[in-house]
């Protein structure tokens, strides 16, 4: 018994580690077209703050508390957030956005694009790139 958990932590490490490599790779390959289309482009800085709830819409819950907690924002925050509107995740989503682009600042249009391409998250930091273009 003690065996077949080793071995299949051992397998799923592998499977980690191989997805991993995978990934990397294929973040600094930098030959695709898409790739080059989106790392050339230079992000407007505008104000987002009329632009909130089309931009949560893209982003999401789930991936709008990752954003969140990678840029500092604390759990206590979130889970207050999460409070104010229950079951409703479209309004927690604009909240939490709201509070990040205030501890942001001017550069919040930049920063989230640019949070999105490094969490491999390059379709949606496209469609918000074209939501930011759109006057």
């Amino acid at each position: 018994v003690v065996l077949f958990v080793i071995g299949i932590f051992a397998f799923l490490a592998y499977k980690y580690l191989i997805r991993k490599t995978q990934g990397s790779a294929r973040v600094t390959d930098g030959t695709t077209q898409e790739m080059d289309h989106i790392t050339d482009e230079s992000v407007p800085n505008v104000d987002i703050q009329p632009l909130l709830p089309d931009i949560a819409e893209i982003l999401g819950w789930k991936d709008m508390k990752d954003l969140a907690m990678r840029s500092g924002i604390s759990g206590t925050v979130i889970d207050s957030i999460k409070l104010n509107h229950p079951n409703n995740h479209e309004e927690c989503c604009i909240e939490l956005l709201r509070k990040w682009v205030e501890k942001n600042g001017r550069s919040a249009s930049q920063e989230l694009v640019q949070s999105l391409r490094k969490s491999q998250k390059r379709d949606k930091a496209e469609k918000i790139l074209e939501i930011l273009r759109t006057p």
